[in-house]
């Protein structure tokens, strides 16, 4: 069971959409499908982009997430849509919620949409307490890597290349 809303944003003008509804407490059934735009054409997102939703709730407390509490992926890209699964934390408090999709490529730059607004409306039902929810994987870019590999090799830290790449991935699994 799962209710979606469609909204556009053009990357190269700031609008704010006052569009998207949502009810406090639910929970896995509420996603955003958002089109980017540039100009007011269709804008494909490139390969490699990753994309993430940052927020910040009419209480204060905030978020950016990639990742749902499940462990589920929360964001999905296809062309120039981006489908983004809002968390419980999102729709834990009345009132607005300023958001916005934060795309970052392998060598870490980063594009932020303009802000859209999720107007959160109450329930009988209630929900839990408002929280932040912060909850974005670890990857590391290869310039990153390539960077760690170089002062590996600087520091005659193992044999090569590939011991290296091997130290760097044990030691990115264990921050995780």
């Amino acid at each position: 069971m799962k209710v979606t809303k469609t909204i556009s944003i053009d990357l190269a003008r700031r609008d704010t959409i006052r569009g998207v509804l949502a009810v406090e407490g639910d929970s896995g059934t509420r996603s955003v499908e958002i089109l980017l735009k540039n100009q007011f054409e269709p804008w494909a997102v490139p390969e490699g982009v990753t994309a993430s939703l940052a927020y910040k709730k009419s209480d204060g407390t905030a978020g950016w997430y990639d990742t749902l509490p499940d462990g589920s992926e929360a964001c999905t890209i296809d062309g120039s849509t981006v489908l983004v699964e809002l968390a419980p934390q999102v729709l834990s408090t009345v009132g607005q919620v300023l958001a916005a999709v934060v795309l970052r490529d392998e060598a870490g730059h980063q594009l932020t949409t303009f802000e859209f607004l999720i107007d959160v409306k109450s329930s009988p039902a209630g929900c839990g307490a408002s929280e932040d929810y912060y909850n974005l994987k670890v990857v590391a870019s290869i310039a990153e890597l390539q960077a760690q590999i170089d002062e590996l090799k600087e520091n005659g830290a193992g044999g090569g290349t590939a011991d290296a790449v091997q130290y760097i991935a044990q030691k990115l699994t264990e921050d995780q």
